[in-house]
Parts: structure tokens; C-alpha cells; sequence
């Protein structure tokens, strides 16, 4: 007797896959969360949170959302570490991969699929979903407030809107950014139909469910919700902080050159450029009116980002959520091919993909060698004649065989290019060994040997008081991440002037140069403490090591660790005695 053979429907196959796809993101932003130190800017916001959570009076800066939400971690568990302070936009980050599962019914299965993998593996979205800011909270949670409210959930979405407002001002860029598309929708359609149709779609969205209960809770939100239900009332001090910095931003000096936003179009988004750009073109040719208002919506952001003063590398995640999502849709009418096209299509992916692979190997090649020197221009002579043999390949396929079968081939190839690079970048920004200072995606600069400076104040503890934090240290830098890494060490004071005839232990200056005034010896140890881009030009001199690598020129500035003569074993006892020379090193 056979046994019968339970057989899944198509339904439960592609839960399954969102799952998996779920899991996929979890990973990519929970794995090692907490091993990297803060950066500055890190730092910053984690303070505060610390500081609210320890009943210090602090204010919520520019990002009450993300603040408040991590003050309450904090309060809750008891403790504040790296892993808290990234943990809401990690847990929000792996939720935005959701979003497509739950537009599927709009986007269509498959491409929902696609744009879920995109945004699970896409190295910009992972990068911010891994740092501790309100950055990923400015873009999650307005999109969220709008799904609310296309599934009904009124109240929901005054509550998500209100968050929204209270996060990062990555929110009014992508808000801005919405309102260009809108009206260049009016200019790139002539006939007006576009234009017309996206209008409605937006009227029959705002209109078709009560706005009472929306604003109720975006009210109650605000009133309650930033002061953690009136325990904080610092919070009120957050409303309209980011739109009234957002603002500001446009009567100041641009913060970042313009090369850093190409540096992060070619650097994040080159792959969903090339592959979007040819979704963009078959939008125009075959009338698509969704395909049509992505691009329009990629090239407004673009625009936005390019004018707006205050822009930043990850303002970019505005152009890169339109783009991926024309990728998803290209590659799912890619799916499907006529039978008689399989073996041409299949046997082209194959020869195209071994082409990309000698191009690669090629440019990794390269990238270790100076600009213009002959083992460079040899291996970029190499690759260029790659694809060249790739080009003409396609063009044979094309008229030989079909160009649908050649359409569809570089289509394949293009699409698993675009997903294993993405995924190989993603999985680097996990391994501390890779140089997060030259991402340009996190606005600030990196951290620096934080682990190394707090081994050598712990040995140092531990061997002149048996424990590992109860040294004396004063710091005259003022470097928040220097005040997160030191937070548990109660004997700490940051930003202190030195009192007559005060001998602390530990002293901490910016840099080495300016050594403690004080008539007791003192050695000194310096330490990177952070790093920044350095490069001289608009680009890097070795643009394909940066695209490839990350690798170019890093600025560092350093701190300096000044230890009483007297905690180390067998010094002299002269050396501790007031000296007229001042402190030695």
C-alpha cells in the first residue's frame, strides 16, 4: 500500500519562504550586534538613553524615539551595553523586511518575495539596521503608519505616525522626496493620465477610513509616549526637534561633499542602478504605471538628497527602496520564459556568470596594486576584454537565437550578481576586522581601539586594587564614546579640570602632545580612538580597493592614557616623588 503524500500548497511554500527570508534578516542584523564599540555619534544617543534610565535630567536631542525606546531597554534590563543600545534598530530593520510580505497581494507574489530578500541582504539597510541612532526608525516607522492605515488599523498608525515624527530627519527627506515625485509626475507625463491616477490613488487612500481615532492616538502619542507616560518630562523637549533641525539644515553648509553620495550610489546601490535602470526603460515602453512612479520616486529622492544641505550618505536608503523594488518586479517577469527559450537562456546565465567571475577576480586583483601601475592597467585590460566576450556573447545570443532569451540571461546574471554581492558586503560589516571607517554610510566618524583601551585600564585595576573598574580616572576629553565606554566605572569624571595638588590615577587627554601639568611622573600611551575618511581628492585614488574593499586613507585622531608612575610594579620610588620636570613618558 502506498502511503499518501501530503502536498503543499503554494500558499504554505511561500510563507515558508517569507519565513526563511525572515530568518535570513535576523541573522544579517542580530549576528555579533554588540561586538563593535560606539561611535561617536553612537555614543551620543546611547547616552542619553543612560542617562534617562539612571534618573540623570538629559534632554533627547534630535531622536526622542529611538532615545526613549532604548532608555526603556535600559530601565527594564537593568543595564546598558552595545548590543541595547543597536538593539531597536536591529529588531526594526529585520521587521522591514515584512513590509513586501505584507504588500504581496499588490506587488504580486514573487516580486514581493524578491524585494524581501533585497532588503534583507541589501548592505545599505543592514549597515543602519546594525547602528545605534533613529535612523532605520525614521524609515521603518512612517512606512509602517501607512500600512496601518491600508489595512484599517487607524489607531496603529497614529501611533507608528507619532513615533515617526519623533524619530531621526531621515523622515522629512523621504517625505520631501514623495512630494517631488508628485509633481515631476506632472512634467515627465504630458498627457497628465500618470499624474492623474497617482492623484486619486492617494485621495482614495486618505479617505476611505475615519481619521478620528488616528489623530486620538497620534495626540495621546505624543503627550504620553515621549514622556514614558510623565516620568520624563524632558521628552516634550523632543517634539518637532527633528523638523525643526531638518529646517535649519538648509541655511547651513553642505555637511558632505556630493562625491560622497556618488561614492554611495556606486558603493551600495550600483547593482539595483544597472538592473533599475532597465525596469525604468520597460516601465516607458510598456505603460507600467507602478514601474513608472518607482523611477520617478528614485529620481526625486535623488534630487532632494543632491539640493538639501544637511544631506547624508544614508539619505540614500530613499532612492535605494524604489530602486530595489523595480529590481524585484524586473527580475520576476524574468521568471518566466517560453520552453523552447530554456536551454539559451540557461547555458547564456552560465557563460555570463563565468565572465562576472573573471571580472571580479580581476578587479579584486587590481585593487591591490597603485593606480596606473602596469600590474593595475594589466588586470583592468583583463576584465575589460571579459566583458567584451560578454557583450559580444549577448549580441550573438540576441540574433542568433532570440532576443528575449539574451534579455532574459543578463537579466539572470544581473540579478544573482546583485544578490551575492549584496549579501558577501553584508556579511563583512559583522567581522570587526573589516574597517568600518571608510563605509560612508554612518554619518560621523568610526571608533578606534576602545577594546584595547579598556583591557589596559581593567589589567591596570585589577592589578593595584584586585578589581576591575575602581581606579580614579579623570578625562579631559569630551568624547561621548569615551564617556559610554567608561560609564561603569564609578571613580570616572569626564570634561574635569584638575584640582591643586590632584594626583589621579588615570589621566586621559586628546592625544599625547599635551601631557598632564602636574608635578608627579606619569607614563603615557596613545591610542586610535577614531578614524574618518582622509583622501585628498573628491574620490578615493584607488576607487575600485574602495568599491571592492573599503579600502582608502583614514584620518585618525588619537587619545592619550596617562598612568601614575606608582601603579606599575618595581618603579622606583624617586619616580613618584613631586618632580620639577613634569611628567615623563
Amino acid at each position: 500500500m502506498v502511503g499518501a503524500m501530503t502536498i503543499q500548497s503554494p500558499r504554505t511554500i511561500g510563507f515558508a519562504a517569507f519565513a526563511a527570508v525572515f530568518g535570513l534578516a535576523l541573522v544579517m542584523r542580530f549576528a555579533a550586534l554588540g561586538a563593535a564599540p560606539l561611535t561617536e555619534l553612537e555614543a551620543n544617543q546611547a547616552l542619553q538613553a543612560h542617562d534617562i534610565a539612571t534618573g540623570v535630567v538629559a534632554s533627547t536631542g534630535d531622536q526622542p524615539a529611538y532615545v526613549l525606546l532604548t532608555a526603556l531597554n535600559f530601565a527594564l534590563i537593568g543595564g546598558s551595553t552595545n548590543f541595547l543600545a543597536r538593539f531597536w534598530p536591529a529588531v526594526l530593520g529585520s521587521l522591514f523586511v515584512l513590509l513586501p510580505y505584507a504588500l504581496r497581494e499588490n506587488l504580486g507574489r514573487v516580486p514581493a518575495l524578491l524585494l524581501a530578500l533585497a532588503l534583507a541582504v541589501a548592505p545599505e539597510f543592514v549597515t543602519l539596521s546594525r547602528f545605534a541612532s533613529g535612523i532605520m526608525l525614521g524609515i521603518v516607522l512612517p512606512l509602517f503608519a501607512l500600512l496601518a492605515w491600508h489595512r484599517g488599523s487607524t489607531m496603529l498608525a497614529g501611533v507608528l505616525a507619532a513615533f515617526a515624527l519623533l524619530s531621526e530627519p531621515t523622515l522629512f527627506v523621504g517625505l520631501l522626496s514623495l512630494a517631488l515625485a508628485w509633481l515631476l509626475l506632472r512634467v515627465v507625463d504630458r498627457s497628465g493620465e500618470m499624474h492623474h491616477w497617482a492623484t486619486e490613488s492617494i485621495r482614495d487612500f486618505f479617505r476611505k477610513v475615519d481619521a478620528g481615532p488616528a489623530w486620538m492616538a497620534f495626540g495621546a502619542t505624543l503627550a504620553f509616549g515621549v514622556t514614558v507616560f510623565l516620568s520624563t518630562p524632558c521628552g516634550f523637549s523632543g517634539i518637532g526637534s527633528g523638523l525643526a533641525g531638518f529646517v535649519t539644515a538648509w541655511f547651513k553648509p553642505a555637511r558632505i561633499p556630493a562625491s560622497y553620495l556618488l561614492l554611495g550610489l556606486l558603493g551600495y546601490s550600483l547593482p539595483a542602478i544597472f538592473l533599475g535602470g532597465i525596469a525604468t526603460f520597460r516601465a516607458w515602453k510598456e505603460n507600467d504605471r507602478v514601474g513608472r512612479v518607482l523611477a520617478v520616486w528614485a529620481i526625486a529622492g535623488l534630487i532632494v538628497i543632491f539640493l538639501y544641505p544637511g544631506r547624508q550618505v544614508h539619505h540614500l536608503l530613499w532612492v535605494s527602496l524604489p530602486l530595489w523594488t523595480l529590481v524585484a518586479r524586473e527580475l520576476a517577469s524574468a521568471l518566466y520564459l517560453p520552453v523552447e527559450n530554456r536551454p539559451a537562456v540557461f547555458g547564456a546565465s552560465l557563460l555570463f556568470l563565468l565572465v562576472s567571475v573573471i571580472v571580479i577576480i580581476q578587479l579584486s586583483g587590481a585593487a591591490g596594486f597603485e593606480p596606473g601601475t602596469e600590474p593595475f592597467t594589466g588586470r583592468l585590460a583583463i576584465a575589460g576584454i571579459a566583458l567584451l566576450v560578454g557583450a559580444l556573447a549577448l549580441v550573438l545570443i540576441a540574433l542568433g537565437w532570440s532576443g528575449s532569451a539574451a534579455s532574459q540571461s543578463a537579466r539572470w546574471t544581473l540579478g544573482v550578481l546583485a544578490f551575492f554581492l549584496a549579501f558577501t558586503f553584508s556579511s563583512r560589516i559583522q567581522n570587526r576586522s573589516f574597517p568600518p571607517d571608510n563605509t560612508l554610510l554612518t554619518p560621523g566618524t568610526a571608533a578606534g581601539q576602545t577594546d584595547l583601551l579598556l583591557s589596559t585600564l581593567t589589567d591596570l585595576s585589577i592589578q593595584n586594587t584586585g578589581q576591575a573598574n575602581t581606579l580614579e580616572i579623570l578625562s579631559e576629553s569630551r568624547s561621548f564614546s569615551l564617556r559610554w565606554a567608561l560609564r561603569n566605572w564609578p571613580l570616572f569624571a569626564s570634561g574635569g579640570v584638575l584640582a591643586s595638588g590632584a594626583q589621579p590615577a588615570i589621566i586621559l587627554t586628546d592625544g599625547l602632545d599635551q601631557p598632564p601639568a602636574l608635578p608627579v611622573a606619569y607614563r603615557g600611551q596613545d591610542f586610535v580612538w577614531t578614524q574618518s575618511p582622509s583622501w585628498t581628492g573628491d574620490w578615493p585614488d584607488n576607487l575600485i580597493a574602495w568599491l571592492l574593499f573599503r579600502q582608502a586613507p583614514v584620518g585618525q585622531s588619537e587619545l592619550g592614557l596617562w598612568a601614575r608612575a606608582d601603579l606599575f610594579p618595581g618603579v622606583d620610588q624617586s619616580e613618584i616623588e613631586v618632580l620639577d620636570e613634569g611628567p615623563t613618558q
